[in-house]
């Protein structure tokens, strides 16, 4: 049986320059026989971390999760990645696993979108919510 994948993805460029544009990306992938639960990852190059960057690409992929019905992210983080460990547990995430050295979470994506809702640090989050945010019409309501 053919197993297809959905991927959600988005990224971030500087448009201002021609040379290595890309800042970060962040994408989801689930394959179609689990319908609630995607694979999440974010990464943001060095000279842009701390600036709230994978915060805003975050919220952009959750909200785009959330459209396509789904209810949780499981992320893979290695033990000793301490930015993403506490950006994870800001998020809601809890550790669910630990397999061969890496450490396995789940987020729940409508906890992580009103962890970053609330988080008035990163200038733009809120526009990416008004804009982005509106629950579409037609599609699964939530459990």
């Amino acid at each position: 049986m053919l197993t297809v994948m959905i991927i959600l993805h988005g990224g971030a460029i500087r448009t201002d320059i021609e040379t290595e544009p890309a800042l970060g990306v962040v994408h989801a992938f689930r394959d179609d026989d689990n319908h609630e639960s995607a694979e999440f990852s974010v990464a943001v190059i060095d000279e842009y971390h701390g600036l709230g960057l994978g915060r805003l690409l975050t919220a952009v992929i959750l909200l785009d999760c959330r459209r396509e019905g789904l209810e949780q992210l499981t992320v893979h983080i290695l033990p000793n990645n301490r930015p993403a460990l506490l950006f994870v547990k800001s998020l809601g995430g809890l550790q669910t696993g630990s397999d061969t050295g890496v450490n396995e979470f789940e987020i729940g994506i409508e906890d992580a979108i009103l962890s970053l809702q609330s988080d008035n640090d990163v200038a733009g989050l809120g526009d990416i919510f008004a804009q982005f945010g509106r629950k579409p019409i037609g599609k699964r309501p939530p459990d």
